[in-house]
């Protein structure tokens, strides 16, 4: 199986052997026996700000953003101001069955091999638990050692979508000049948070991400990361969440041509008859991970049905966004349909997942659909690290 990680990590370890900057620290082992490498850079101050990529397996950007970001630290001439503590990957065993990930996006491969495990099982939500993946532990245990001034945890979210952060830094100047970071790329804000009871500090700014945020029972007590470093490390935290696409339209209210409405409308129903044979072959791999996603979805199509039987030719462009947006997270998760060993459910999966793809390229035309690539992503990154620096340090 090709291994995007290793094949970059192992460039990073030979280039930061040869570094009087760089310190490699492993921080255990992962599920396939692979020693996961974390790197602190020696700075100026010795202030450290913790940079954590790939918290989830499926958001590769955060992993790019570290690689890039140690190799120009390599091949500055001089030392940065601070001390960094970088891990390129948190969520390894994940990562690694999303085979469609490399440097370059590609769609295709995404909506081919996209992957993503149940919210329970999910590393983000395993802190302070007795049995953690050996790397979380690591992290904490080097974390803890280091007492660093604040962490900034990078996501992407595998979607349309907005541009938005959690913290709990409390500066309104910090999240301006963050919020900037995100406009001077096009891309508007999310005005809609994840989770439930989420504080909303203004547009596509949120505080603390809890697991009581998340409607599911855990099977022992522990934290979500933002909990974790908000309440136990007393730390500042930045949670930066980086769309896969974006639009000008997103929160725009501007009525939009209602097009292929039939289409979509029958495409949610394949979904729902895709999601009632997938529940009876459960013991299959990636039958219970596509089955979990496609019902985390049912409320979202019950507003988007609402929306579509209204009998009227235009829609907001908002609404319209909210559409592609669950319309993308819908094909994401048949995806993993499609890896499910049945003829039946991979053959009707991939029938399906054909139709939405229709759809969307239609609507990435009309909506004009901008990918965020690893280069903006960098940019956006480096604006939030100014901000945190000039703000908190």
């Amino acid at each position: 199986m090709f291994n995007a990680f290793i094949e970059a990590l192992n460039e990073l370890e030979e280039l930061s052997r040869g570094s009087s900057l760089i310190d490699i620290v492993y921080l255990g082992k992962c599920q396939d026996g692979y020693e996961l490498p974390s790197f602190i850079v020696k700075g100026k101050s010795t202030e450290c700000i913790i940079i954590i990529g790939m918290p989830h397996g499926n958001e590769p950007i955060g992993f790019w953003i570290c690689v890039d970001f140690i190799k120009k630290i390599i091949q500055a001439p001089y030392p940065p101001e601070h001390c960094y503590f970088i891990v390129p990957i948190l969520d390894y065993d994940v990562g690694v069955k999303n085979i469609w990930i490399r440097r370059k996006f590609d769609l295709q491969r995404f909506m081919n091999y996209n992957y993503l495990n149940t919210v329970a099982d999910q590393i983000e939500f395993t802190y302070g638990q007795n049995k953690m993946a050996q790397q979380l532990s690591g992290l904490i245990r080097q974390a803890g050692f280091l007492k660093a001034k604040c962490a900034v945890f990078i996501h992407q979210t595998p979607t349309i979508s907005g541009g938005y952060f959690y913290t709990n830094i409390t500066g309104k100047r910090c999240h301006k000049s963050i919020q900037q970071a995100f406009a001077l790329h096009g891309i508007p804000p999310e005005p809609f948070p994840q989770g439930k009871n989420v504080e909303r500090k203004d547009v596509g700014i949120f505080g603390v991400f809890k697991r009581c945020s998340i409607p599911i029972k855990f099977s022992e007590h522990g934290y979500s990361c933002q909990e974790y470093f908000d309440s136990v490390f007393n730390m500042k935290f930045l949670t930066v969440e980086i769309p896969f696409f974006y639009t000008g339209f997103y929160l725009s209210s501007q009525p939009v041509k209602l097009k292929y409405c039939d289409q979509i409308l029958i495409f949610f129903k394949q979904c729902e008859s895709l999601r009632d044979k997938i529940t009876a072959h459960l013991k299959c791999d990636f039958a219970q991970e596509s089955l979990y996603w496609l019902n985390s979805s049912i409320e979202a199509n019950n507003i988007i049905q609402k929306i579509l039987q209204r009998g009227t030719d235009t829609v907001a462009a908002i609404d319209l966004c909210q559409i592609i947006k669950h319309l993308f997270y819908k094909l994401s998760y048949i995806a993993m349909a499609k890896r499910i060993a049945n003829d039946k459910i991979s053959a009707g999966a991939k029938t399906i997942q054909n139709d939405g793809l229709l759809i969307l390229e239609q609507y990435k035309q009309i909506l004009g659909l901008t990918l965020v690539d690893n280069d903006v992503g960098f940019s956006i990154f480096t604006k939030c690290l100014e901000a945190l620096r000039g703000n908190l340090l």
